[in-house]
Order: structure tokens, then C-alpha cells, then sequence
């Protein structure tokens, strides 16, 4: 081939160890988003994050299909922990995947009944209205070498964001500056939970910085182009 497209750098590592290729055939560029499709209920919308059971707490939430690898079950352990004292803490996840069953039954077990909910499958263009629910996302776990969209979506959305902090992530996202970068700890989790509850400020700064750099940055139609210009240059 003449250019191999890859999502992130750690990808294009692997790439070039594996099979001894040269990196002058790579190109790395992250997944996107397309602010088009990403609809932001207005303050009239009767979407499930604050004008139905939840419009004043605190949620913490996860969107996406559910699946070991995604470390759901790590996000309501340290949700547990992080939730103990505070009566206006909200678990929302949002997707579904053959695991769900397992994790509402430890939910069940750890939590308090009005604490959590489950959505279970959601079209995608609803996706956002639970979104727009959230005080804080996240990315509990991710594949080494992938690019997950939901960070995308949740930078977009302008929603603080605290995501693991493998090799994909770091390249597109500044520890403590666009979002808080953890280990797979549990306790890393509860600890980055805790901060942005104790600390509004800096978790509105951190939202916004990196909603910018999504938007600047990581759109399908900058990426359309970079690829484009990278396989036909001049």
C-alpha cells in the first residue's frame, strides 16, 4: 500500500514492529465527530438528565455499548465509594451489551435503588439528550490502539470528561487541562470523581478547554481532509 490510515499512534507502532513497515506510510488520525448531528436540548426540552427525575443532582455517566473491555464495572464500584455521604450523586449508563444484566445486579447490590439507572439501547441521534443530563463523563477503559468516539462526543458536548489514561487518550487529551487522565485503579476513578464534584470551576475550564480543541481539531470533515491531502498531496 502506499498510505495506511491508523486512529493512533500506539497503532502505528504496533504496525511498524509487527511488520517492518516505515512509518512514512502511516498516517495517525483520530476518530471524530459531526457537530451536525450533535443536537443540545434546549432548557424546554423534556429530556431524562434534569427536567424528569434528576434535575438537580449530580450524574455521573457513561455512554456506549457495554462490553468487559469498556470497564463499566470499574465506574460503579468507584462510583460506590465516591457516592458514600453524598445524596445528590446519579449514575446514569447509557447502551447496552451482553454484560448489562451482570452490572445492573451488582448496581443493585452496591448502590441505593434511586441511584442509578440503566437506559439500556438508545438511538444514536438521543444519545445526546442523555449527554446533555451529565455533570460528568466517562471513559472508564479503552482498547490500547483504538480511538473512542464517546470522547469525542463528550468533548463536543462540553462535558467534563474523565478518561482512562492509555496511549490513545494522551494523544489527544492534556491531563488536568482538557480532562482528568486515570489509571485503572478504582481508586483513580473515585479520586478524579471527588475532584471534580469538590472543584466546579476547574471542571468547567477543563469542559470547555477541550470542547475547543475538539471542535478545531477533530471533526470528520478536518479529518476527511487530512487524509486527502496526505494520500494526494499538492
Amino acid at each position: 500500500t502506499d498510505k495506511i490510515v491508523v486512529v493512533s499512534k500506539v497503532l502505528q507502532d504496533y504496525f511498524v514492529k509487527q511488520y517492518q513497515a516505515s512509518q512514512d506510510k502511516f498516517l495517525v488520525t483520530p476518530n471524530a465527530i459531526d457537530p451536525e448531528k450533535i443536537k443540545i436540548p434546549g432548557n424546554d426540552s423534556d429530556f431524562f438528565g434534569r427536567k424528569t427525575m434528576w434535575r438537580n443532582e449530580f450524574v455521573v455517566g457513561f455512554v456506549g455499548s457495554i462490553f468487559p473491555w469498556h470497564g463499566v464495572d470499574r465506574l460503579i464500584r468507584s462510583f460506590a465509594s465516591f457516592s458514600k455521604n453524598k445524596k445528590d450523586a446519579r449514575l446514569l449508563i447509557v447502551g447496552s451489551g451482553h454484560i448489562l444484566p451482570e452490572l445492573k445486579k451488582t448496581a443493585a447490590k452496591l448502590l441505593p435503588q434511586n441511584s442509578f439507572f440503566f437506559t439500556g439501547n438508545v438511538p444514536h441521534a438521543e444519545v445526546f439528550q442523555y449527554i446533555s443530563g451529565m455533570n460528568v463523563t466517562v471513559l472508564p477503559n479503552s482498547h490500547w490502539y483504538g480511538s473512542p468516539v464517546k470522547l469525542f462526543e463528550y468533548g463536543a458536548m462540553g462535558k467534563p470528561i474523565i478518561a482512562i489514561g492509555n496511549g490513545p487518550v494522551r494523544e489527544v487529551m492534556e491531563n488536568e487541562k482538557e480532562g482528568l487522565l486515570i489509571s485503572s485503579e478504582e481508586e483513580s476513578l473515585t479520586s478524579a470523581l471527588n475532584f471534580l464534584y469538590a472543584h466546579p470551576e476547574e471542571k468547567k475550564l477543563m469542559a470547555e478547554s477541550f470542547r475547543r480543541k475538539v471542535l478545531q481539531h477533530y471533526t470528520w470533515e478536518i479529518t476527511a481532509k487530512r487524509v486527502i491531502e496526505s494520500v494526494f498531496p499538492g
